[in-house]
């Protein structure tokens, strides 16, 4: 992939975490109304992984084989998602405006918070400053910790019973 092609998909996670965010603070604020301790929160919260994103793009555009970089990137975007289809799902829930959709909304809302934080806290320390691990024997916990963030995006995708008031995860088991 060419730098300019890294650079663009890396600017595309950013313009995903905004997107998600606003759409979710839109939704909150029309439907929940303005609280300021929530408005400060989200909003601090917001700048955090709007700062981490844009980190993300620099070090993409100078290293673009550097996972660190792809990790300040993705991680955003995926707690963005997160963020804002769960609000989506909260306001398209039967219990509110019963929208199509809403499932897979709240669906799409349990994992990526949880996978993108794991693997920024898991893989970072171990791959920070180069994308490698400090050495050979570093390669297993690499492998663990790969596995250990799919075994965890694989569980909360498919946990069974409800994600959200009046919403049932459509890939738990119903027995």
């Amino acid at each position: 992939m060419t730098r300019f092609l890294t650079v663009r998909t890396a600017v595309a996670c950013l313009v995903a975490t905004l997107a998600c965010w606003g759409i979710g603070g839109l939704i909150s604020l029309t439907h929940f109304g303005f609280n300021l301790a929530d408005a400060l929160d989200g909003g601090s919260y917001f700048a955090l992984m709007a700062g981490m994103s844009m980190l993300g793009i620099l070090i993409v555009r100078r290293e673009p084989r550097n996972p660190v970089g792809w990790l300040f990137c993705t991680t955003p975007a995926l707690v963005g998602v997160s963020i804002g289809f769960g609000t989506l799902a909260v306001w398209g829930s039967p219990e509110h405006h019963d929208i199509p959709g809403a499932d897979v909304a709240a669906w799409l809302s349990t994992w990526g918070w949880a996978t993108g934080l794991l693997s920024f806290l898991l893989l970072v320390p171990l791959l920070f400053p180069d994308g490698r691990p400090p050495g050979g024997r570093w390669r297993i916990v690499l492998w663990l910790d790969l596995v250990a963030i799919a075994a965890v995006a694989l569980d909360l995708a498919t946990q069974p019973g409800k994600l959200y008031p009046g919403i049932e995860n459509p890939l738990g088991d119903r027995k």
